[in-house]
């Protein structure tokens, strides 16, 4: 794996944690209207949270 390629992957995982860590703290009703929307992006990533936990698990 060459070294831009290496960066460009921990640059897109450190993204998806700040996404997954801004979706956590956003109040839930600040988007009345987007409830099911964020319900399910909470679910999706607690399950994507629990296949990485899992030891021989592949992420997606």
């Amino acid at each position: 794996m060459h070294f831009r390629d290496k960066k460009r992957k921990s640059e897109q995982e450190r993204a998806k944690e700040r996404a997954a860590q801004a979706l956590r703290e956003q109040p839930p009703e600040a988007e009345s209207r987007n409830k099911g929307k964020r319900r399910r992006q909470l679910q999706q990533l607690e399950q994507r949270e629990q296949l990485e936990k899992k030891p021989g698990s592949r992420p997606r």
